[in-house]
C-alpha cells in the first residue's frame, strides 16, 4: 500500500523540533527584528531546513509580512523581443526570493487596464510595465502614495520624470534608414501596423529625417501603414500577420521601392516570407532592414540586417532598477537610455542609383 502525500511543515512542527515557544519561530522566519539569541535563532532555522518548512505566502500578506511577488505587464509575449525580455526579468525575480506575475496585454488596452487593476489590487511588491496606453492615464493610478515601486521599459512618454528603462528609437530609425541611404538607395518604404505607439512613432521619424537630410522627397505612398488594429482570428504571430499583408502592399506601389525598412524583426520576416512567395527576390529585387536583432534574425534566408534593441539588457537594466527602488525607497528616480546598434548581415543589396 503507498503512503499518502506527507504532511505540509508548520509552525508548531518547528517549535516541537527545535524546543522552543511558536511564537520564537514566528519571529526568527519573519525577519520581524525582535531579538532574539542567536543560539534560538540558528536552531529554528536548522529544524525548518530539516522539515523542509515552506511559508505561505499569503498568510504571511494577511498577517501584514511585505509582498513577495513583482508583476509584469507586456504588449505581446509571442513577440520574441519581449519573450526574452521577460525570462530575464523573472529570473532575476526568482534569484531575490519574488515571484513574477507575467501578464500580457495582447495589444489591447482594456485588457492591459484589467490586468493593472489586477496586480494593483494583488499589493505586488514592484511592477515592470511596457504599456500600450499612449495617453499616460495608467500614471494616475501609479503614482498614488500607496502604489508600488515600478519601472516603465521600452515605450517613451513626454514629461514622465519617474524611473524607466527606455530606448533611443528615433536614432535606431535614423541609423536604419541612413544605411539605406549609403548602399545606394533612393526609393525606401517604411512598413508597420497603426502608429499607435511612441515606440512607432520615433522610429518613423528618424526614417523621416534621415531622408531628408539625404535631400530624398518625402513619398507619401511610400509610407505603409497598416491601420487594422487587433489580432488575426488564425493562430499566428500578429506581425508576422501584419508583414505579409504589408508585403502585399509593397507589390501595389508603381514603381516599386528598391528598399523598406520594417518597423521590428517579425514584420521584416513575415514580408520576406511573403515576397519570397510572389517570386521577389530578397535583396536581388527588394532590400529589407528590420528593427530588434531577435534570435531569429540571423536564421531566415537572408539572414536579417537590422537594429539591435537588446532586450535581454533592457530586461536586467528594468528589473535590476526595480529592486534598487524596493530596497531603497528614498532614491530618486533614474532614466536609463539603451542605444541602438547597426548589425549588417546579407537581406541589404548594395546599389549604384544616380
Amino acid at each position: 500500500m503507498s503512503k499518502g502525500k506527507s504532511k505540509r511543515a508548520t509552525i508548531l512542527d518547528i517549535a516541537r523540533e527545535a524546543d522552543v515557544s511558536p511564537a520564537t519561530v514566528s519571529r526568527v522566519l519573519s525577519d520581524s527584528g525582535y531579538p532574539v539569541k542567536e543560539e534560538l535563532c540558528a536552531r529554528v532555522r536548522r529544524a525548518a531546513q530539516k522539515l523542509n518548512y515552506k511559508p505561505n505566502i499569503f498568510s504571511q500578506m494577511l498577517k501584514g509580512v511585505a509582498s513577495k511577488e513583482i508583476g509584469i505587464i507586456v504588449p505581446d509575449l509571442l513577440n520574441p523581443f519581449y519573450a526574452q525580455l521577460v525570462s530575464v526579468a523573472a529570473r532575476k525575480c526568482v534569484l531575490n526570493g519574488y515571484a513574477p506575475i507575467v501578464c500580457s496585454s495582447y495589444d489591447s488596452s482594456e485588457m492591459e487596464r484589467r490586468q493593472l487593476d489586477i496586480l494593483l489590487r494583488q499589493q505586488v511588491a514592484g511592477l515592470l510595465f511596457s504599456s500600450i496606453d499612449q495617453s499616460g492615464a495608467f500614471l494616475k493610478e501609479l503614482e498614488q502614495p500607496d502604489a508600488p515601486p515600478f519601472i516603465l521599459f521600452d515605450q517613451v512618454y513626454e514629461g514622465f520624470s519617474g524611473n524607466s528603462v527606455s530606448f533611443d528609437f528615433f536614432k535606431g530609425g535614423y541609423m536604419a534608414a541612413d544605411y539605406l541611404i549609403q548602399c545606394g538607395h533612393r526609393r525606401i518604404a517604411f512598413a508597420s501596423r497603426v502608429i499607435d505607439r511612441s515606440s512607432r512613432k520615433l522610429v518613423m521619424e528618424g526614417y523621416q529625417k534621415a531622408l531628408s537630410d539625404a535631400g530624398i522627397p518625402a513619398e507619401e505612398n511610400l509610407l505603409l501603414i497598416r491601420g487594422e488594429k487587433g489580432r488575426p482570428e488564425k493562430d499566428e504571430n500578429p506581425d508576422i500577420h501584419n508583414g505579409r499583408a504589408l508585403a502585399r502592399m509593397l507589390l501595389e506601389c508603381n514603381p516599386k521601392p528598391g528598399a523598406v525598412m520594417a518597423v521590428n524583426d517579425i514584420t521584416a520576416i513575415g514580408m520576406i516570407d511573403s515576397l519570397s512567395r510572389q517570386g521577389i527576390r530578397v535583396p536581388g529585387d527588394v532590400s529589407v532592414i528590420g528593427f530588434d536583432n531577435i534570435p531569429f534574425a540571423s536564421m531566415v534566408t537572408p539572414a536579417l540586417t537590422t537594429i539591435f534593441q537588446p532586450a535581454l539588457k533592457t530586461g536586467q537594466c528594468a528589473v535590476d532598477l526595480l529592486f534598487e527602488h524596493i530596497q531603497n525607497p528614498g532614491l530618486g528616480p533614474e532614466q536609463i537610455v539603451i542605444q541602438p546598434e547597426l548589425i549588417i548581415r546579407q537581406s541589404v543589396r548594395k546599389i549604384n542609383e544616380p
